[in-house]
């Protein structure tokens, strides 16, 4: 059985870090990404996809980066 690229995606991220925290390369914005290392989220890319080394934060962790990054 067959299943799409962010199903097998998935997969790998859960085998590999625990967890299912990742996004495509293309949808994050260079800014986003060196600010993030600043704050200490390591993460990790291969083949255009970004693994997040930690799981993912809960949905007030994500507006406060996205509130920072816009400053």
């Amino acid at each position: 059985m067959s299943s799409d690229s962010s199903e097998r995606i998935d997969d790998y991220c859960r085998e590999k870090f625990g967890h299912t925290n990742w996004g495509y390369l293309s949808t994050y914005e260079d800014h986003e990404l060196e600010h993030a290392q600043h704050c200490g989220s390591d993460y990790v890319v291969e083949g255009g996809v970004v693994y997040w080394i930690d799981p993912e934060k809960d949905e007030e962790d994500e507006w406060n980066i996205n509130v920072q990054v816009g400053q």
